[in-house]
C-alpha cells in the first residue's frame, strides 16, 4: 500500500531557549579564544609543534591532529580489494574516512556521510530506513512494500553484507578504523547488491598485548528542539598475552528531536534512542592462524516520524506512529597465512527485526462516513519485517611481492525475509458491522498482508593483476547463480477480500567481468582506466487485488502478478591518484560514464499498490575529485566534490517520464571542504579547531514535472565547527553542527489524497560539548 508518515504521542522536555542562548554564547566565545590562540601560534609553527605534548591514545579515531605529527600526510590503508593496500596505490575511486574525521563531522551512523563523500547520496526517513545512491544510479524511491527488490549499493561491516533495500541498518560509527566508500560496480568481489558501489565499515580489532580503553560523553541542545546526549565506551584486554585479546565497545545515543505534533501539542516527536555494543575476540591458536569472532547488537526506537508538513517543523496527526529496530550481527573469520599467501573463511549471520507504524487518520476519516460510522476506532498501519541472512565466503589470495597477484573465492548467501503489512484495529468489526473474517482477515484487521521471500545465491569469483614495468593489468570475473521463492497473501476490507499469488519462482545466472589498466607515472603518481559490469537481480511483484485494481491493470496492459527482470550496467572510467609536494598534498580524481539497461522502476497505481517493472535505460556521467593538503604540521585542509549528469535514454511510460529527464534524488553538484588546526596552550596541553562546510545541489522527486508527485528540493549547505583542548589523557571540546541553521530538505514526500506534502529536513542548529578520557 502507498503511504506517507505520522508520529507518536508522549512528552519530553526540550532545552529552554535561554539555556540554548547561554550555550551558544559560551561556544562562540570558546571558538573565538581557540581561533585567536591558533592565529597567534601560527607565527611560530615549528616551535608550537615542539611545545605541544603528544599523548598516546588508543582511540586514535577521536584524536585531533597531533601538534608533533610529521608535516606530511598520513598513509591511508584500505582493504577494498580484500587485501591491505595503500589508498594511493589502489586504481579505484575510493573515499576513506577515518574515525577522527567521523568524530569531527559529528557522524553517528553511515547515513551522516551524505555530504562528505563525492557522488554519494543517502536519504533517510528514520532509524534504519534509508536509501543509498552512488553516481546517479537511481530511478525512484525504495519502498518497504517491496521486500523482494534488491539494493543498488552494498553495505558491509568488515566481510559481512548487511544491506537491505530501504532498511539499511545503522550500527553506530564507534570504535571503527575507517569507513570505505567504493564508487562504481563491485560485482566481481562483492556481488549483485553492489552494482553502483559499496560502503564498508571496518572495525577495530582486539590488541593482544595492550590494555587500553576510553569513555566519552556529550550533550547538545537542538535549536527549537530537545536535548541530545551520547555515552560511549570501549575497553581492550589481552586474555593471554600475544595469543588472545578481547575488545568490548558500547554506546547509548539519544537525539532530542525537533518536530512538533500540533494536534496533541507534543514537542520533539522525532526523538530517538539507540543503544548497542560489540564484543570482539581475536585468538592466535597456532603459527599463522588468526581467529576473529565478533557479535554486534543494536536496538533503536523512534518515538515519531521526522516529517515536517508545514515548513515550521510541525505536523498534525492523532494515531500513534513510532518505530523500533533491533539487529544482531555475528561473524567468524579464520585467516591462515601460508608460504604463498593466505586462505580466509568468513562466516556471518545477520538477524533484523523492524516495526514501523504509520498514521492512517485521513483514510479512516474518509472511510467511516461512507459506512455510516461515527467516531469509529482508528489505528496505525503496522509494517513488520523479520530477516535473517547467512553468508559464507572462502577465498585464497597470493602475497603482493611478485609480478602476479591473484585472488579466487567462493560465496554462498541465503536470505529469509518475512514481511507483514496490516491495520490492527481493535473494535473495527463491532463498530462497522463488517467482520474481518468475511474478507479473509483475522478479527479486527481491516487490512492484513503477509509476504515471505526466500533467496539463495552461490558464486565463484576471482581477480588477477599482472605487473609489467610501470603497467598493471587486472582482470576479474564473478559467475553467479541466484534463486528466489516469493509468496504473498493479502486480505481485509481495504483489500476488497482475500488475494494471493501462490508460490512464485524466479532465477538468474550469469557472469560479471571487470578489466582495469593502471600506469605508475612515478612512485607518487598513478593513472588508470577501468570497465566493469554491475548487476541486480529481478523478482516477483506483490499480488495485485483485481477487484480494486483490475480496471487500471487492464487499461495499462499490465499483468496482475508478473516477474520483473534483472537490470545491469556497464561503468567506464578513467582516474588518477597523485601524492605531491613530498606527500604534503594528495589529489585524486575520476571521470566516469555509466550505461544502465532495463532499469527496474516502481509504478504507483491509483488503487494504492506498487508495481515493479522494467523500463528504458539511463546514462550517468560525471566527475569526482578529492584533495588533502598539509602545508604545515599543525594544519590540514581537505576538499572534495562531484558533478553528476544522470538522464533517461528514452521515454519511460510507467513514470510519465521522457528521454533526457534527470534522475530523481540526484544532485548535479555536491561539494565539501574542511580545515583542522592545532596549537599549543602550555606544557602538556594543546588545542584544536576544526571546521567543515558541505553543499548539496538541487534535486527532484520524479523524472518529469508532468508526474503529479514531482517536487523540487532546493540546494542547501551546512557549516559545522568543533574546538577543544587535549591534555594528559583527556579531551574536552565544544561543537556546533549546522551553524548556519539550514532547513535543507533531505527527502521530499509528495502529497496523496490522504496526506499533505512533507519533508525530512536537516537537523536545525545543534550546539554541544563533549568530554573524553582514555587509558
Amino acid at each position: 500500500m502507498n503511504k506517507q508518515s505520522a508520529a507518536f504521542t508522549g512528552t519530553r522536555p526540550s532545552l529552554p531557549q535561554p539555556a540554548r542562548n547561554k550555550i551558544a554564547h559560551a561556544v562562540f566565545c570558546a571558538l573565538a579564544v581557540f581561533a585567536f590562540g591558533g592565529v597567534h601560534a601560527a607565527a611560530n609553527t615549528e616551535a608550537a609543534a615542539d611545545a605541544a605534548a603528544a599523548n598516546p591514545d588508543p582511540q586514535a579515531q577521536a584524536q585531533p591532529a597531533d601538534a608533533n605529527a610529521s608535516s606530511s600526510l598520513e598513509t591511508v590503508t584500505v582493504t577494498a580489494n580484500k587485501r591491505s593496500e595503500s589508498l594511493q596505490k589502489v586504481p579505484l575511486s575510493i573515499s576513506a574516512i577515518d574515525g577522527k574525521a567521523l568524530t569531527n563531522a559529528g557522524a553517528q551512523n553511515f547515513t551522516d556521510l551524505i555530504s562528505s563523500v563525492p557522488s554519494l547520496g543517502i536519504f533517510k526517513t528514520g532509524s534504519g530506513r534509508s536509501q543509498i545512491i552512488l553516481r546517479g544510479i537511481n530511478a525512484g524511491n525504495a519502498s518497504e512494500d517491496d521486500p523482494q527488490t534488491q539494493e543498488t549499493v552494498g553495505l558491509y561491516i568488515d566481510d559481512s553484507p548487511v544491506s537491505v533495500n530501504g532498511f539499511n541498518p545503522e550500527f553506530g560509527l564507534f570504535d571503527l578504523e575507517r569507513v570505505e566508500v567504493l564508487r562504481g560496480p563491485q560485482g566481481t568481489l562483492y556481488g549483485a547488491g553492489s552494482m553502483a558501489g559499496a560502503i564498508r565499515l571496518v572495525t577495530r580489532k582486539p590488541l593482544l598485548d595492550t590494555v587500553e580503553g576510553s569513555v566519552e560523553a556529550s550533550v547538545a541542545g537542538i535549536d527549537h528542539g530537545g536535548t541530545s546526549y551520547d555515552l560511549r565506551g570501549v575497553i581492550n584486554v589481552p586474555l593471554i598475552k600475544d595469543v588472545a585479546g578481547l575488545r568490548v565497545s558500547m554506546y547509548d545515543d539519544r537525539n532530542g528531536g525537533f518536530i512538533k505534533n500540533t494536534t496533541t501539542g507534543e514537542d520533539n516527536i522525532n526523538r530517538t534512542n539507540a543503544v548497542g555494543g560489540r564484543v570482539a575476540l581475536r585468538v592466535l591458536p597456532s603459527d599463522g592462524l588468526t581467529v576473529d569472532l565478533s557479535i554486534w547488537g543494536h536496538d533503536a526506537t523512534d518515538h515519531g516520524r521526522g516529517l515536517d508538513e508545514t515548513g515550521n517543523y510541525t505536523r498534525a496527526y492523532k494515531s500513534p506512529e513510532n518505530s523500533h529496530q533491533d539487529y544482531t550481527l555475528s561473524n567468524l573469520t579464520l585467516t591462515q597465512e601460508l608460504s604463498w599467501g593466505s586462505i580466509v573463511s568468513a562466516t556471518s549471520y545477520f538477524d533484523m527485526n523492524v516495526l514501523n507504524r504509520w498514521n492512517l487518520d485521513k483514510i479512516y476519516e474518509s472511510t467511516f462516513p461512507s459506512l455510516g460510522v461515527v467516531n469509529g476506532p482508528m489505528a496505525s498501519l503496522a509494517d513488520q519485517t523479520h530477516l535473517n541472512d547467512f553468508t559464507q565466503e572462502v577465498r585464497a589470495l597470493s602475497h603482493d611481492d611478485g609480478a602476479l597477484k591473484w585472488l579466487v573465492g567462493a560465496y554462498y548467501h541465503k536470505r529469509n525475509r518475512g514481511y507483514i503489512n496490516a491495520f490492527p484495529d481493535p473494535g473495527w468489526d463491532a463498530a462497522t458491522g463488517l467482520p474481518s473474517a468475511n474478507f479473509g482477515a483475522p478479527p479486527d484487521y481491516p487490512f492484513w498482508g503477509i509476504q515471505n521471500v526466500h533467496i539463495e545465491e552461490t558464486a565463484l569469483f576471482g581477480e588477477a593483476t599482472y605487473k609489467l614495468g610501470n603497467f598493471s593489468l587486472t582482470g576479474g570475473l564473478r559467475a553467479f547463480d541466484w534463486k528466489e521463492r516469493h509468496w504473498q497473501y493479502q486480505s481485509g476490507f481495504f483489500n476488497g477480500g482475500a488475494t494471493s499469488n501462490g508460490m512464485q519462482h524466479s532465477k538468474e545466472d550469469g557472469v560479471n567481468p571487470k578489466v582495469n589498466v593502471a600506469y605508475d607515472v612515478d612512485e607518487n603518481n598513478q593513472v588508470y582506466a577501468q570497465a566493469a559490469k554491475g548487476f541486480r537481480y529481478g523478482g516477483v511483484n506483490q499480488v495485485i487485488p483485481m477487484n480494486l485494481c483490475g480496471a487500471e491493470i487492464a487499461a495499462n496492459g499490465l499483468h496482475p502478478s508478473p516477474e520483473y527482470g534483472s537490470d545491469d550496467l556497464w561503468n567506464y572510467e578513467i582516474g588518477s591518484k597523485s601524492s605531491l609536494l613530498d606527500n604534503h598534498l594528495t589529489v585524486n580524481g575520476s571521470l566516469y560514464l555509466i550505461k544502465w539497461n532495463n532499469v527496474q522502476v516502481r509504478r504507483g497505481l491509483n488503487c494504492g499498490v506498487n508495481y515493479v517493472e522494467n523500463a528504458a535505460g539511463l546514462t550517468s556521467k560525471g566527475a569526482e575529485i578529492e584533495l588533502a593538503w598539509r602545508p604545515i604540521s599543525s594544519l590540514k585542509l581537505t576538499a572534495g566534490g562531484s558533478y553528476t549528469h544522470s538522464t533517461l535514454d528514452a521515454d519511460m511510460a510507467p513514470l510519465n517520464a521522457r528521454a533526457g529527464d534527470f534522475a530523481p534524488f540526484v544532485p548535479k553538484t555536491s561539494f565539501n571542504t574542511s580545515a583542522e588546526y592545532t596549537f599549543p596552550l602550555g606544557e602538556g596541553m594543546h588545542g584544536f579547531v576544526w571546521g567543515g562546510w558541505n553543499y548539496v545541489g538541487k534535486r527532484t522527486t520524479q523524472f518529469n514535472a508532468a508526474n503529479s508527485l514531482y517536487r523540487v528540493m532546493d540546494a542547501y549547505d551546512t557549516l559545522n565547527l568543533r574546538a577543544g583542548v587535549q591534555w594528559a589523557t583527556m579531551e574536552a571540546s565544544v561543537y556546533v553542527q549546522n551553524l548556519n541553521n539550514s532547513d535543507g530538505v533531505v527527502r521530499q514526500v509528495s502529497a496523496t489524497p490522504f496526506y499533505p506534502d512533507g519533508a525530512y529536513r536537516v537537523q536545525p542548529r545543534t550546539i554541544g560539548a563533549s568530554f573524553r578520557y582514555w587509558f
